[in-house]
């Protein structure tokens, strides 16, 4: 239950600022909806810490301790990108001489873009697919590319360009990877196994070392890329 209240948070909390009549009420939906996002990954934390592993939606998502980490990490760092948005944005739109209802328009892009965001970030530490895993981290590449060219500028478009070139082909790469993945899983799950890290784990002695190996590389290069990791960070 808890994972479906920390998904579904910031999808509401997108659909109210989509439908805000009012800058205001963007910017206090966006950070009381963070600040409450941060307190059920407290929660979700605390159940791991209690039991060692979560799971929840039929098996589809899946969270161990290094889950726990990360979704503190990804709350705690959208919350502070919460308070730093507002005061933020409101000086940038100033500087840009916007005008009230096209001021109104762009920041409800950027707040709707901020909590899509965060979704897609929230699902892949919780997925427990491999392939879901790779769709949310195409999600937040989606997101965060109109977020980089969000001012509009030459060199904001420029950057949004770099980054999707550079981020897709590292998308790819992974993509390549966990195809290599569920190879060798098949050859000893047989083609009913659906690409679930728990059904995953307890054969991984048995998979093919080489293809594993092969499909370590395209995982790393991949995400990497997509991650910003030297040398793959040029974007």
């Amino acid at each position: 239950m808890l994972f479906l209240i920390l998904l579904l948070l910031p999808l509401i909390m997108g659909a109210i600022c989509w439908f805000a009549p009012q800058l205001v009420w963007m910017e206090r939906v966006t950070i009381g909806g963070s600040l409450l996002v941060l307190l059920v990954v407290g929660l979700v934390v605390r159940d791991i810490l209690h039991a060692g592993i979560s799971d929840g939606l039929g098996g589809w998502l899946y969270a161990d301790a290094l889950s726990a980490v990360t979704l503190l990490v990804i709350a705690f760092v959208s919350f502070t990108a919460a308070l730093a948005s507002v005061g933020y944005l409101r000086v940038e739109m100033r500087a840009q001489k916007k005008t009230e209802r096209g001021s109104l328009r762009q920041m409800r892009r950027y707040y709707v873009l901020f909590h899509l965001f965060v979704f897609s970030m929230l699902v892949v530490p919780v997925s427990n697919s491999l392939g879901v895993l790779w769709i949310a981290i195409e999600g937040t590449t989606l997101a965060s590319l109109f977020l980089v060219s969000f001012s509009g500028t030459g060199e904001a478009l420029e950057a949004a360009c770099k980054y999707v070139i550079i981020g897709s082909v590292g998308i790819a790469l992974a993509l390549f990877g966990t195809i290599l993945t569920y190879y060798s899983a098949v050859q000893v799950l047989g083609t009913s196994y659906d690409l679930n890290w728990s059904v995953l784990a307890p054969v991984a002695a048995h998979l093919n070392p080489n293809v594993m190996r092969l499909a370590l590389v395209f995982i790393i290069v991949g995400y990497g890329t997509k991650a910003g990791l030297a040398p793959m960070h040029t974007w």
